[in-house]
């Protein structure tokens, strides 16, 4: 029996497509994800784009648009500052201003829970106590956003929601 071998740049090309899209229908486009985003808003080209400068280091799609709709030669300015590189900053990562943090998405889901159990017929304290119990997470902290005292959602939902 013969076997035949795999090139190794070929085999390279197919490890790098795998793990860029994902298989079972899944995407990791923004946009599909973003569930705090309403259907085609207009800045969804510029999230699409930032999006893909964060997490892929692509800068191209963002260096298109730059280059379409900013006047004169501002646009053809900020692509060439993108493609020379800006020094990241000091210390943790900040979240994106288009993105939302994973613990206040997981806010954001509870409080949807939160609102369906009331809306089933159930009291507000009583859903603020079961939410959290059967998702094992902190019920102060749940109580406290669902009334508004969570500063970086509040600010997070300001930014993208104005």
């Amino acid at each position: 029996m013969m076997v035949k071998r795999i090139d190794s740049k070929l085999l390279d090309k197919i490890k790098s497509k795998i793990k860029a899209d994902p298989g079972g229908g899944l995407s990791r486009d923004i946009l599909d994800a973003a569930f705090w985003r309403k259907e085609n808003e207009p800045d969804d080209a510029w999230v699409a784009a930032l999006d893909r400068l964060d997490r892929l280091n692509d800068k191209k799609p963002l260096q298109a648009l730059l280059r379409l709709h900013l006047p004169g030669k501002v646009g053809a300015y900020l692509a060439d500052l993108i493609e020379r590189g800006v020094k990241p900053a000091k210390g943790r990562p900040r979240v994106p201003a288009y993105r939302i943090s994973e613990a206040d998405a997981l806010l954001l889901l509870d409080h949807a829970a939160v609102r369906d159990l009331i809306r089933s017929g159930m009291t507000e304290k009583a859903a603020l106590v079961e939410v959290p119990r059967d998702r094992g997470r902190d019920e102060t902290k749940l109580v406290n956003s669902f009334q508004g005292k969570r500063g970086s959602l509040n600010r997070r939902k300001k930014i993208l929601r104005p």
